[in-house]
């Protein structure tokens, strides 16, 4: 999802996990000049997740990198490397590495069987604490192996 007026994007991302799929949703944290404003985002030691999308077939190379910036907890995916760090290591990140295309912030993670689920999950997200109503977003939604009808059903809803 993009912020028309600041560029700032997020992504609603889906995994496999067995019969149940979990939702994750991401929000791109740099540049984060309203985000900073209204939400706590102290430089403390606190871990929240992140992930740092790739080219496909450089996760290993991407993994190793995130490594030598100093994230210790790393966990490499099909199009990127998943990381626990505290917001330091996150700016750090996206500002040294060489083959992250970018940073996301995941601000939520739920399992789901159908398209309510989706929306229903986007819908509790703390939206305000992030955009203000007279700000748009995009709203993109994509998926690999998703069983369910119709991302382009969804995106709509959310929006």
């Amino acid at each position: 999802m993009r912020d028309e007026r600041n560029g700032e994007e997020f992504e609603v991302r889906s995994s496999r996990f067995s019969e149940l799929r979990t939702l994750n949703f991401e929000l791109r944290v740099a540049p984060v000049p309203y985000v900073s404003r209204r939400v706590s985002m102290s430089m403390d030691s606190t871990k929240l997740r992140f992930f740092a999308p790739c080219p496909s077939g450089l996760e290993g190379v991407l993994e190793q990198e995130l490594h030598d910036l100093g994230v210790p907890m790393t966990t490499k995916t099909d199009g990127g490397v998943a990381f626990l760090a505290p917001w330091s290591s996150m700016y750090w990140v996206n500002l040294k590495s060489h083959i992250a295309s970018r940073v996301l912030w995941e601000v939520g993670q739920t399992p789901y069987l159908s398209e309510d689920d989706v929306y229903h999950a986007a819908y509790s997200l703390p939206w305000p604490d992030w955009f203000t109503s007279s700000q748009t977003i995009k709203v993109k939604v994509s998926a690999r192996r998703c069983p369910l009808t119709s991302l382009d059903f969804i995106t709509l809803r959310i929006k």
